[in-house]
Formats: structure tokens, sequence, C-alpha cells
């Protein structure tokens, strides 16, 4: 006689040449035994696998160190996401400063304040580089363009000062008939040029 094994499914199978009832009933049986340890196998392992998985749950509750340490960690992701948070809605207080003086001051009839600190070394979010457009028929009275400074840089005298928070900043002064002119010509005030160590970020060529 010859036997083989042949495994289909997962299962065995039973090819047997010369057909013997009892031997195949012998067989029959074993390969039903063998399927069902397997059955038996894999429902143990789940079984194993549910208690295992509720002891962790239950360890994780009732310890204290265990507490502590969940607690730790949701404070740390509860802190992150106030910060992203922060950041995404920060304050700005000297360009909300600017903004008011220059409306009560001139009157103007387009303002932008424009916060250029992120074109040069400075941390996020500082508030030390800006610049102005500032459209206002105060500026009627004064015919060159340094007058016009002088008079916005007297009315943001506290922001300017040596020990003021604003380190630069750039100034475009005109007035209502000059701002309808250069729109109709298509023209725009475009970002100020980028950083190029005038911050004292680059190191002095003496050194």
């Amino acid at each position: 006689q010859l036997q083989k094994r042949v495994r289909t499914g997962g299962y065995m199978r039973l090819v047997v040449t010369k057909k013997n009832s009892k031997e195949i009933a012998y067989y029959r049986s074993l390969l039903v035994g063998y399927s069902t340890i397997r059955r038996l196998r894999s429902t143990v392992k789940r079984c194993m696998n549910m208690i295992v998985c509720a002891a962790a749950r239950r360890l994780l509750v009732t310890s204290p160190r265990r507490s502590r340490i969940v607690q730790g960690t949701m404070s740390v992701s509860a802190t992150k996401r106030s910060t992203s948070s922060t950041s995404l809605h920060a304050s700005f207080p000297v360009k909300e400063a600017i903004t008011k003086k220059l409306t009560e001051s001139l009157s103007p009839t387009h303002l932008e304040v424009r916060n250029e600190s992120y074109m040069h070394n400075v941390p996020p979010n500082s508030e030390t580089h800006f610049k102005v457009i500032v459209v206002s028929p105060a500026f009627a009275s004064t015919k060159t363009p340094l007058a016009r400074h002088r008079m916005v840089n007297s009315v943001l005298s506290e922001e300017v000062a040596s020990n003021g928070p604003v380190h630069a900043l750039s100034i475009v002064a005109s007035t209502p008939e000059q701002w309808d002119a250069m729109a109709a010509a298509g023209k725009s005030i475009g970002p100020s040029p980028s950083c190029r160590g005038g911050d004292g970020s680059l190191p002095d060529k003496r050194s």
C-alpha cells in the first residue's frame, strides 16, 4: 500500500491506492481529530488574546503609576494642542497699536500694516519689521516723501524709538489722488526685499 498526505486548505487529505475500509476509517478518524485540534487551538488562542487584553486594561486603570503616566501623556498632548492653537491665533499687539495710531491721527482712506518680520532672522511671530501703506488726505499739505515719512514716524514715535519694539519701518505714503492714479496704471506695492544680514545675522567682514 502507498499512502500520501497532501495538504489542502489547511487540512490533511489521505490518498490510498488499495481500498481498505478499515484503514480508510482509521485515517478518517485521524483527520477528524486533526481538524478538531486545529479548531480548538485557534479558539484557545483567541481566548488567550482576549484575557491578556482585558488584564492589561485592568492593570492600566488600577495601577497608580500607570494612571499617572497616562494622565501625564494626556496633559502633554493637551499642552501641544493648546500651543499649536495659540500659535495659529497669536495676538500681535504692535501691529494693532500701529493700526490704531495711524487711523486716529491720519484718517487714512487706505491703510495696510504688513508684518515682514518673517523675512528676517528673528523668532516666529515676532513684530520687529513692518511696512505701512498709508493713503490719507493729510499728505496733501506735504509735497516731499521725506516730510510724509516724518509725519508717520512722529505718530509712531514710541514704536520706532531706539528702545521700541520696531527695528525697521518701511513707509509708503501717498494722497488719495496719487493712489487712484497708481491703481489705474495697474501698479501695486510689493513686499520689501529679503533680509541680507543687515540686522546683524551675517558675520563682520573685519573678523
